[in-house]
């Protein structure tokens, strides 16, 4: 994607000035406009480049500066101000607010023209994306193993500029269907899996362009897929895998709670890996993470494979083999809502029976009562190690079952 900061270095912009927003320069630029009266505002979309010469309201700098703070909240990427013989200079009240909420101005000076300006940004927004289109279908065809040697697949990274055999590879992938669905129920129509992935795509490319600008990471790689987006970061060690991939994680958990919270939104890790097979592993672990810790424990929202790796074992059995198991295990239990609720939130909070009355809405000895009912039904105590293995793995089991039939 195209920044601010990729576009100053552009040759024809190279003898532009950067007035303010500094701060702001990893803002991404999707399109170029050309912004002559107000009204435009209204049609902006997100990700604008604005270029103006401030032509109607050049003599009112409150109104420059309402414009400048319906740009920033519309999302737009930056404003390039063509001084002119009428308009000389930007004024310092404008400089100063831009600053505050660091949004890039760009100060052009009055021989160059706007086609100066468009053409070879909108060049360059078009070589930026086809290049991303290019790395999304590789990446692509080594998850889904669709290449032909790992020879030819190798050579291919190295010509879009990715070595893929070089260091650790950690993934974390943003399982985006159950988001979508919610989404459509509540007829949140901004809210499609289009903009979803695009947001989260950019978000993910901003934080980790940083990184690999800051050389925190030798690179990274994003693809969407219909129900999820996935990010490939790139390390030296497993150490700085470890180290950036939690740092990276952790911001976009925050990003997910303030624009997503409630939405359905899951995230899935990956253990860290080497060269293809960690690119390859990374991403099937990463939705499996999201499959099985969906099932696991239900109160969580991300989950590292790692961490649940034995349970993939129940994904991997078949749907017979585990319904007869549920069934063979649980008895009537297995048609009963409230006993299974019971029994899953029992293990979810380690046995501990104040915690589950308190996530059940329960008195305790109602809780009591229903351990009670399970343990004659199957003749299985809770209280026995032997008999809680089973009725664990065969709540597991229920769960898996029941998620594989609505899939």
């Amino acid at each position: 994607m195209l920044t601010v900061m990729d576009a100053l270095k552009i040759e024809s912009l190279k003898n532009t000035k950067l007035a303010a927003g500094k701060n702001g320069l990893d803002r991404v630029i999707k399109s170029v406009t050309v912004m002559e009266v107000p009204d435009i505002v209204k049609w902006l979309k997100g990700g604008e480049f604005i270029i103006t010469r401030f032509y109607s309201i050049k003599d009112n700098v409150q109104d420059q500066i309402n414009i400048l703070y319906e740009l920033n909240k519309l999302n737009a990427s930056g404003i390039a101000i063509k001084l002119t013989d009428s308009f000389p200079a930007i004024d310092e009240r404008f400089i100063k607010a831009a600053d505050e909420i660091n949004f890039p101005v760009i100060e052009v000076t009055e021989s160059l023209t706007f086609l100066d300006i468009m053409t070879p940004l909108n060049y360059a927004i078009f070589e930026q994306e086809e290049h991303f289109r290019l790395v999304e279908e590789y990446i692509k065809a080594i998850v889904f193993h669709t290449y032909k040697t790992k020879e030819f697949i190798i050579e291919r990274g190295k010509n879009l500029g990715y070595d893929i055999e070089k260091g650790f590879i950690y993934t974390i992938s943003i399982d985006v269907s159950n988001f979508c669905t919610l989404s459509k129920k509540h007829n949140q129509n901004k809210y499609n899996s289009i903009y979803v992935k695009d947001e989260i795509r950019q978000f993910m490319d901003n934080i980790t362009r940083s990184f690999k600008r800051e050389e925190k990471i030798l690179n990274y790689m994003i693809i969407r897929n219909i129900e999820d987006i996935t990010l490939f970061i790139q390390t030296e060690n497993k150490i700085n895998a470890e180290r950036y991939g939690k740092y990276i994680l952790d911001l976009l958990l925050k990003h997910r709670n303030l624009y997503y919270k409630c939405m359905g939104m899951t995230i899935g890790i990956g253990s860290i890996g080497e060269g293809l097979n960690g690119i390859e592993n990374g991403y099937d672990q990463a939705k499996y993470a999201v499959k099985i810790g969906q099932v696991v424990s239900k109160s969580q929202d991300y989950y590292f494979y790692k961490n649940i790796e034995i349970y993939s074992l129940f994904y991997k059995n078949s749907f017979d083999t585990l319904l007869s198991f549920t069934t063979s295990t649980l008895g009537k239990v297995a048609n009963d809502i409230e006993l299974i609720d019971t029994l899953s939130m029992y293990f979810e909070c380690n046995e501990n029976i104040m915690l589950t009355s308190e996530k059940l809405f329960i008195h305790k000895n109602t809780l009591k009562y229903r351990l009670d009912r399970i343990k004659k039904i199957t003749e299985l105590d809770v209280k026995k190690i032997d008999d809680k293995i089973k009725l664990y793995f065969a709540v597991i089991a229920y769960n898996v079952v029941n998620k594989k039939s609505n899939d």
